[in-house]
């Protein structure tokens, strides 16, 4: 008996391990890049030091003209106000506000309603940069009472917080 020719199976072989190979580096890659996204969302989004920071704000805010940017929020058609350029129209101690936002290293600052549902959807015009938006889009949003702070850092980190308190008339 003759042995037949079997390089035809040997390139059918090769072809099936060289694409099982390359389905699998393609599954690997795209898990990998999930876990890379969350590692980037838990290391840039409210961590420790931008909490701490924000509550640091929150509290010069309390103290210096929180319900002034309260009620212009509740009565204006407003969505936010931008306490990183410390509006005198709002706060009684602007030059200690400069002064604050530098030292805390704040690129952008918003008050902004708890319901973060319209600052949402007017964030586009505010030349935000995309990953601020990324971390606007990813706050959920909490029951509609109080307030809170959205801050962008120079460093690309994000923080939030919400300013639940008694400064703000009703």
């Amino acid at each position: 008996m003759r042995k037949r020719n079997c390089q035809g199976f040997m390139l059918v072989e090769t072809l099936l391990v060289s694409v099982f190979i390359a389905s699998t580096l393609i599954f690997l890659y795209i898990q990998f890049q999930k876990v890379r996204d969350s590692y980037d969302v838990t290391f840039s989004y409210n961590t420790i030091e931008g909490v701490y920071s924000s509550k640091v704000l929150l509290e010069y805010l309390q103290e210096n003209g929180i319900a002034n940017m309260s009620n212009a929020l509740k009565s204006t058609s407003i969505t936010q106000i931008e306490v990183s350029t410390c509006p005198s129209a709002y706060l009684t101690n602007t030059t200690f506000c400069n002064r604050l936002v530098d030292s805390l290293n704040i690129r952008r600052a918003y008050y902004v309603s708890s319901d973060v549902t319209n600052f949402k959807n007017k964030m586009k015009p505010l030349g935000l940069s995309n990953k601020f938006q990324s971390f606007i889009r990813s706050i959920k949003d909490s029951d509609g009472i109080g307030y809170r702070l959205v801050i962008e850092y120079n460093n690309d980190t994000y923080a939030t917080i919400l300013a639940r308190n008694n400064n703000t008339s009703s």
